[in-house]
This record gives C-alpha cells, sequence and structure tokens, in this order.
C-alpha cells in the first residue's frame, strides 16, 4: 500500500492541469531494490 499525503495529493493535481491533462492521465510509482533504505522509488 502507498499513502500519499494531502500536499502531494495537490501537487499532483495542480501538475496535471498546468499541462492541460484531462482525467486519463494517471501517476504511476515503481519500487526497486537499491538506496540506503534499501528500496529506491521512482
Amino acid at each position: 500500500m502507498v499513502t500519499v499525503t494531502d500536499k502531494a495529493k495537490e501537487k499532483v493535481k495542480n501538475l496535471i492541469q498546468d499541462s492541460g491533462l484531462d482525467s486519463s492521465y494517471f501517476l504511476r510509482v515503481s519500487v526497486k531494490g537499491g538506496g540506503c533504505s534499501g528500496l529506491s522509488y521512482y
């Protein structure tokens, strides 16, 4: 499960609006092994 803060949600909404994208676009996040904590988010 991924938790997204309200601030992050608003940032994504603003990026979508500023780019002129419609609601058919979405945010993709991937997690790979590596980094200091053992995971890296892309």
